[in-house]
């Protein structure tokens, strides 16, 4: 069992750069995940490191031990579950989106936690994918894969450079304006776009989208946080008036 015990050491800095460091994370092909909850959800573990005293997690073979004030300093959270885990980091392109499959589009979504609980969301509610646009939060950054519980390594992740990519889809767009989200009869593929906090949809979204779709809400409220929209949406998705609900 290897134990670390020096700043210096060359697999700890390999750890601190995936977990500071975008470009590294892209560079090697590698993303760090933390938590024992999330490290369960997660498939094909390649290195686990633990921190001294703490317990292995179930189903994983032997870790790098890492000493106390060392993984202390190294962990993303301020009450850190002991144990960091290097997963490989998969990321497709627009060539990978399914004419039928349906997807969430995350329109320059910026909060890492509207961002991780959207993707959570999209797992749970069997869609096929999400899709990253430039401007939004790095999916494989420590924040978002800690706050979609792991899920980033279960659902495609793919990234879109250009949303002309798109022009052969069916785009649908979540905003306030929008037909009832409660009528809408949903196709069989579609890519749904979600919104900028601050600003919601952008304009060219806006022209390629086939439907908007808002959700009722009393005034004067106007807006729902973007994760909580995007959840309303997906369950309205999946429901069986519309597309078979995932399988459990």
């Amino acid at each position: 069992m290897e134990i670390i015990t020096s700043h210096d050491n060359a697999r700890l800095k390999h750890l601190r750069k995936l977990i500071d460091d975008k470009d590294y994370r892209y560079a090697c092909g590698e993303y760090v995940v933390e938590g024992r909850r999330a490290l369960s959800s997660c498939p094909g573990v390649a290195v686990v490191f633990l921190c001294a005293g703490a317990p292995l997690p179930a189903g994983c073979g032997t870790p790098v031990v890492v000493e106390e004030k060392l993984f202390t300093a190294l962990a993303p959270t301020e009450n850190s579950q002991g144990v960091l885990a290097i997963m490989p980091l998969r990321i497709g392109g627009p060539t990978d989106i399914k004419r039928t499959g349906r997807y969430i589009l995350l329109d320059r979504i910026q909060d890492p936690g509207n961002a991780g609980t959207i993707i959570r969301t999209a797992f749970a509610f069997g869609m096929d994918g999400v899709i990253v646009t430039p401007g939004s939060v790095d999916p494989f950054s420590p924040k978002v894969v800690r706050s979609s519980a792991g899920m980033v390594g279960t659902i495609d992740i793919i990234r879109v450079e250009d949303l002309s990519s798109l022009d052969s889809y069916t785009v649908l767009a979540l905003a306030a304006e929008g037909q009832d989200v409660r009528t809408v009869r949903w196709p069989e593929g579609f890519v749904l776009a979600i919104g900028n906090e601050a600003q919601g949809i952008s304009q060219e979204l806006r022209c390629k989208a086939q439907t908007i779709i808002g959700i009722p809400m009393k005034k004067p409220a106007e807006s729902l946080n973007a994760a909580v929209a995007a959840s309303i949406a997906l369950f309205a998705a999946s429901s069986p008036d519309c597309l078979p609900l995932p399988k459990i």
